[in-house]
């Protein structure tokens, strides 16, 4: 049963069930917050009005009669106060509130850093593309991949965070935090799977190298691009980090003598060069270093290494992938560093983010009055 009633320039509309004839009263101005209309007490008597309001009054909840009765106490009874949608106004509250746009700054600049670091990766001369292809595995390609896609996900995290924070919504920060768990275990668990594999991935690494250094390497660069690239390649990273072949020392066949295996060296009938002029020093005798000129020691003869030969000191011995390893575990302080740092902001921002979170009321509520 309905009818409508009028109320200053508005009309009200009076709903009844059926099975209690109890009225419900809903009067609505133009937004979300139901009101209580006037009762016509001479129509209803004190018990009637007196079990509709307690009715009522019991529909609000426990949050919702504290706030009826001005009580502005919150969950951690730490006695916030709000004023108008949820305003925070104690010094605790914008304690939190700015720590936690600073967080999600920090957390957007890390995201932009990763997304432009990955985008660099492939966009680079020598790109992730030709580094995998160069490493004969697509790890390193979709490293770079993996870089742009966390990168993004942190910038989404982050405004989510501060639009959150700005608007003071419980739903917004809730999403954020979830989502920054999600992505911290995730990484975690990559970092652990990667530390458990890595023997199995440096010898598949290492394997897929000298593969590619024998067969490709030189080989009819004029009709094949792949193979011109990968020849550019690994010229340049000899000359950059001073090493010569895949791995090993001096008395290694899978550094600098990797190359008298390779297709390159079989091209030339004179069987000279023994290794290319991207091995040798470039303010050395570059004839003595590839052994053009005789010369009784490397690379001309050996490996092993013998006490009645000569050392070359125009030629490096050391392998390619031993230099990266080196080079990586010089910064192995730095990288661990900034990884713990990392990892230590984004909990302390994920509790802030948690505190501030309980510390706002609910986004809906309602009032009896």
């Amino acid at each position: 049963m309905a009818a409508y009633l009028s109320w200053p320039d508005k009309q009200m509309k009076l709903f009844a069930t059926r099975a209690s004839y109890q009225p419900e009263f809903y009067l609505y101005f133009g937004h979300n917050q139901p009101l209580q209309p006037q009762i016509d007490y001479a129509d209803d008597d004190s018990v009637k009005l007196d079990r509709l309001r307690r009715q009522e009054y019991g529909n609000l909840g426990r949050k919702g009669r504290r706030l009826e009765r001005g009580d502005s106490r919150d969950t951690l009874g730490l006695g916030s106060l709000r004023t108008g949608r949820n305003k925070i106004s104690t010094g605790c509250h914008q304690f939190l509130k700015y720590a936690n746009l600073l967080f999600s700054f920090i957390v957007f600049l890390a995201g932009g850093g990763l997304l432009g670091l990955g985008i660099y990766i492939l966009g680079s001369d020598y790109g992730a593309k030709q580094v995998s292809e160069v490493l004969g595995t697509e790890l390193y390609l979709i490293a770079a991949y993996a870089l742009i896609a966390t990168g993004g996900v942190l910038l989404v995290i982050s405004m989510c965070g501060c639009c959150g924070v700005l608007r003071e919504s419980r739903w917004l920060l809730g999403s954020f935090i979830f989502s920054l768990s999600v992505l911290v275990l995730v990484l975690v668990a990559a970092a652990i799977i990667v530390f458990v594999f890595r023997g199995k991935m440096e010898g598949d690494v290492i394997h897929s190298m000298e593969v590619v250094l024998i067969k490709k390497y030189g080989v009819d660069l004029v009709h094949h691009s792949d193979n011109r690239v990968i020849t550019d390649f690994w010229n340049w990273l000899q000359r950059e980090l001073k090493c010569c072949g895949v791995t090993g020392n001096i008395n290694s066949t899978t550094s600098w003598a990797i190359y008298r295996h390779s297709a390159w060296y079989k091209g030339f009938e004179t069987g000279k060069p023994y290794v290319p002029q991207s091995c040798c020093n470039p303010d050395g005798d570059i004839n003595i270093c590839t052994g053009i000129t005789d010369y009784n020691g490397l690379p001309a003869h050996g490996p092993p290494f013998t006490a009645t030969m000569n050392t070359n000191p125009h030629l490096y011995i050391r392998g390619c992938y031993d230099e990266l390893v080196q080079y990586v575990e010089t910064h192995a302080v730095i990288i661990g560093v900034s990884a713990i740092a990392g990892v230590v902001v984004m909990l302390i921002g994920l509790v802030f983010s948690v505190f501030l979170c309980r510390r706002i009321a609910p986004d809906t509520f309602y009032s009896a009055y």
